[in-house]
């Protein structure tokens, strides 16, 4: 049986491409920081506010279109299998297993902190 496998922020699954998408989005956060909200008035970052958002918005677009947030893996039956996918994506604990009603599916939801 197939399950699917994805990160609770959201991040790929692959490491490396989470590093190159965070690396991406928070080159992105600071430069639209700069441009609108660095050194301005509160009523300025206000009205700056529905930009600030619009950019972000468009990053997490690019960077959701770029990376493949969810994997599908066997689910594992014996304690070798689970080894396996613990060698694969590292020490990510299993924060909550979800079954899609429509396609009775399941799906793991995978704890990560920074990196892990």
């Amino acid at each position: 049986m197939k399950v699917q496998m994805f990160r609770a922020s959201g991040r790929p699954m692959d490491l490396e491409k989470a590093k190159e998408s965070e690396v991406l989005f928070k080159k992105t956060y600071d430069e639209l920081w700069l441009n609108l909200m660095e050194g301005k008035t509160t009523e300025e970052k206000k009205e700056n506010m529905d930009e600030f958002r619009a950019g972000l918005e468009k990053v997490e677009k690019e960077i959701n279109e770029k990376y493949d947030r969810f994997n599908y893996e066997e689910l594992p039956a014996n304690s070798k299998q689970w080894k396996a996918l613990y060698e694969k994506y590292g020490n990510l604990p299993i924060l909550l297993v979800v079954q899609d009603n429509d396609k009775n599916d399941l799906a793991l939801v995978l704890q990560d902190g920074e990196y892990q």
